[in-house]
This record gives C-alpha cells, structure tokens and sequence, in this order.
C-alpha cells in the first residue's frame, strides 16, 4: 500500500527503491493501457544514456529552479515546460534527482494515498502534468491562499497546480462599508419666482441674524426656517443673480451688471459691464471679491463708495465660485472653462496668478479645509463628476474621487474630517452627500422622490443645517451634523504626501482627534 498520514515511509524512500531498478526497466514505459500515452512532435529527444547521467552537483541548479515551482504558475509556462520534457525516456532523464523530487511533493501537495506499485515515476509525472490519467490526490488541511482557486466545476482542491479552470479571487476579504444615514429634510419653502440657474448664487447664511438670505425676482427675503418671511429693505434694478451675506453685510447684485451693500451704514451701489454671478468676503473687514459672467474677478473695497482695488484676469467665461482660505492670503476661482485659478492675494493691490488646475467641466463646488489652509478641494459639473483634493501651494492634485454626479457646491466642516456636496444630477438622484475625509466614505444622504437639481446651497454658521436652492423653485433645509464641538488638529495623512506635509510643517506628533 502507498504510504498514509503518519506512516514512517515517505515519498524519499520509494523514490530509492525506485532508483534502485536496472537501467532497461527504467527506459521502458510502463503498461497503462486505459492511458494514452501523449506524443509531443518536434520536442521529443532520444534519452541520455545511464552512463552519462551527469552528477547530482552539475543539476543543483536545476533542481532548485524546480523547487521554486510554485502552484500559481500560468498556463502558458506549464505548456512551455511541457513541450521541453520527453515524455518516453526513463524519468532521470526529466527528473534525475528523484529523492529530491519526492520530498517536493512530499511537501507541496500532501501525502500520497495508493498502493505502492513498482512504477512509481510515470503515474507521479502524470498526476503533476494533469495528463488523462490523475492518480495524484490530496487533500490539505486549509485552502490555498494565492491568487487563483479552483473553477465552480472542479473538484474542490483537487490539484490546483495545473487545473485548466481557475478564477481569480481575493487575497482578503473586503470589509463591510457601513450604509449611509439618511438625511432629514426640516424644512421646505416654495418660492415662486426663483430663478432655475445654475450660475446663480440665490441663498446665503447670516451669522447675526441666525436666518439665510434668498433672492426671489427682483426682491431679497430672509427666512430662518421657522417663523414668517421678512422682505429686506432693497429692491434691485433686475433679477437678482446673486446674493452674499458677511456679519451685517448684505451684497446684492442683478443680472444689468449692479451690485448694492447694505448694513454698512448707508447704501453702497455700482455697476459693471456684466452680471456678478459670485461674490466672496475676505477676513479683512469690508473686501471682498466678485466674479462676473464675462469672466471678470475684481478685488473691492466698502469705504465711502465701492472701490476696485485690483484685478484677477484669466477667465473668458462665466465666473462659476470663488473661495478664500482661512487666513485670507489664497484665493481659487471655479470658471465654466474648466478651469481653476488659484492666487496670491497677501497683497490685494497686486495679486499673482500661482496655478491653473484643469478639470473636464464647470467648477462650481470649490472650498478650502478651515483647518489645513492649504488644502483645497474642488468638484466639477456633468462631463467631469470628480471632487478633488490640491495642494494650494504647488498645484498638486493629492487625490481625487468619482462621484457620478454634478457637482454643484462643496463645503467642509470646521469641527469634523467631512465635507457636505450637493449635485445638480446623480445617477441614483443624490441631492446632498456627506463623505469623510481622506476616505470618501459615504456618510449621509438625502434622495428625494422626485427628481430635483441643487443649484446653490450654502451651510449655516453652526453647521447645523444646509439650504439648497433647487431647479422647481424651492429652498430645502437638510440637517447636518450636531453642535458638539470636535477638536482638530492637520496631522499627518491630512495632505496624503509625507514630502508636502515636511513643506507644511505637519509635525508627526500632532494628531486628528
């Protein structure tokens, strides 16, 4: 009988015994005859006599080459292997070192179970090249690891070496993402009037008054949610394609080119050659940029009238968003050319143009982190369907995530590793999305039943809350994350490049609590 688990004979000591025949037995082949024995034309050689076998010493290197034989092997290097073996010449003369070829299987495909016939080397060599007849079988204590397993219709673990049917699996097993909580939707106000944009900026948060401003036809309203409609003392000259809220600051302009202050004092007003479609508020008290739709980006200043301090030129089409970092001495600017701009504005009066970041559609969701200065991330519209990360300094794009939707806004958390989007479409009709930051994991959502675009949106101080300006002519509040306070701090991994955060100074030690 063949050898079985535990029995002191192992595969080494048949292949002595069998070693040990005359050299004529050897070069016979043996009878099988239910096992056609396969030819291989043109590969085929005469054997090597016994005589000139040559000396274990001279195969060492073959013998370890063999060794390093390994079970994931393709199969087009097994066919190679297979038209270089001659098949009809005694088994030295493909496998001359036999007690070291036994203890390989002894250790890589378990022990043998059959009896132990006289011919032991061809039903090996068939049972290792797969060939009609298989008498090589084995059954290992676990499954094997590597890259391939057998097919649905193999035997299970039934020499995986050479088995024609593979398929390819994992090597560890994909961890459960948990599924996003659903957001609520707290409020809901009809709006007739408003304008279906997308260029348009409509809504804008009010830290004083605790309300956000929304610009309905000619006229502003603020609303906090909750109570009555209070109409703002202003009535624009046209539609109103914008509106901005700093402290008691309210900038409104109207798609004739005019844009009026109030709450500085005394009404400030001035016109320009095309609509302001987006205006932003630096950290110093009474600048501010605005964009137009021709393209056109003025640095302004609210004295005793509305001041142009300067210019940043570079965009022909319309100005889609522009956002200012924390400490207000960089500026990204999102056109509907595909375009991100980012400048240094220390010196207002003479701003340097530093980067151009290319995208694949209109950038109108730009924002920088509030607690890394020099991360920016931007999302583009219905031909790109990306948010990306960028290193503000260099221009590197650090990483960059598949949506699948337009992106509409973009705003991060000043007391969490999380951004909140909003998308003009989605393939699943996403309307607002919560990820993490650096993972992009999928937070929270809202889908609504029917199908809605968000135009504009802008958070509430408190992060409490979003509103949404949507294509039917509403204003939606969605609540977002709690008000208890998480403290941060730029650790390593903010920036995903060890080398741009030695530029930055992000220090090993500091954490992200």
């Amino acid at each position: 009988m063949w050898p079985r688990p535990g029995d002191s004979r192992d595969l080494a000591l048949l292949s002595r015994r069998q070693s040990a025949r005359p050299p004529s037995e050897l070069g016979r082949a043996p009878e099988h005859p239910s096992v056609p024995f396969p030819l291989l034309p043109s590969s085929r050689r005469e054997p090597r006599p016994h005589s000139e076998a040559r000396p274990n010493s001279q195969l060492r290197g073959a013998n370890n080459e063999f060794r390093r034989f390994s079970q994931h092997r393709s199969m087009s290097s097994l066919e190679a292997s297979l038209a270089q073996l001659s098949l009809g010449a005694a088994p030295e003369a493909n496998f001359p070192n036999t007690s070291a070829n036994a203890s390989f299987h002894s250790e890589r495909l378990g022990q043998i179970e059959d009896s132990c016939a006289p011919d032991f080397a061809h039903p090996l060599l068939l049972g290792v090249l797969a060939l009609p007849s298989r008498t090589l079988h084995y059954r290992p204590k676990t499954a094997p690891l590597g890259r391939f397993s057998p097919g649905p219709s193999a035997p299970k673990f039934e020499n995986p070496i050479v088995s024609p049917q593979v398929c390819p699996i994992a090597y560890a097993p994909k961890t459960a993402v948990a599924r996003p909580r659903a957001l609520v939707e707290t409020q809901y106000l009809v709006a007739p009037g408003l304008a279906p944009n997308f260029y348009y900026n409509l809504v804008s948060w009010s830290a004083p008054k605790k309300a956000f401003a929304i610009g309905i036809g000619e006229a502003v309203y603020w609303w906090d949610g909750t109570g009555d409609i209070d109409r703002l003392g202003m009535v624009a000259s046209d539609s109103i394609s914008c509106v901005a809220c700093h402290g008691n600051i309210v900038a409104v302009a109207s798609c004739d080119g005019a844009l009026s202050f109030s709450g500085v004092g005394r009404r400030l007003r001035r016109r320009f050659g095309s609509a302001i479609h987006c205006v932003r508020f630096l950290p110093l008290p009474n600048f501010l940029l605005a964009g137009t739709a021709a393209g056109e980006v003025f640095c302004l200043c609210l004295r005793e009238r509305v001041e142009i301090i300067s210019r940043l030129d570079g965009l022909c089409q319309q100005v889609c968003e522009i956002a200012v970092n924390a400490d207000g001495t960089r500026a990204a600017i999102g056109g509907n050319e595909n375009l991100v701009l980012i400048w240094d504005i220390s010196d207002l009066s003479s701003p340097a143009l530093l980067h151009r970041l290319e995208h694949t559609s209109a950038v109108k969701g730009l924002s920088f982190c509030p607690w890394a200065p020099s991360l920016l991330v931007s999302g583009a519209g219905s031909n790109d369907r990306h948010i990306r990360f960028w290193h503000s300094s260099s221009g590197s794009l650090l990483r960059q995530f598949f949506t699948g939707g337009q992106i509409s806004s973009i705003h991060w958390s000043r007391s969490r590793k999380e951004l909140v989007a909003t998308f003009g479409f989605s393939p699943n009709g996403r309307l607002v999305g919560v990820y993490s930051y650096p993972k992009m994991n999928l937070l929270a959502e809202f889908v609504p039943g029917e199908s809605v675009r968000a135009l504009s949106a802008s958070m509430a101080p408190d992060e409490t809350q979003i509103a949404v300006v949507t294509n039917d002519g509403t204003v939606r509040m969605y609540s977002l994350w709690d008000k208890r306070k998480h403290g941060i701090v730029g650790g390593p991994g903010v920036m995903g490049s060890a080398i741009i955060e030695a530029v930055e100074g992000i220090g090993v030690g500091a954490l992200l609590r």
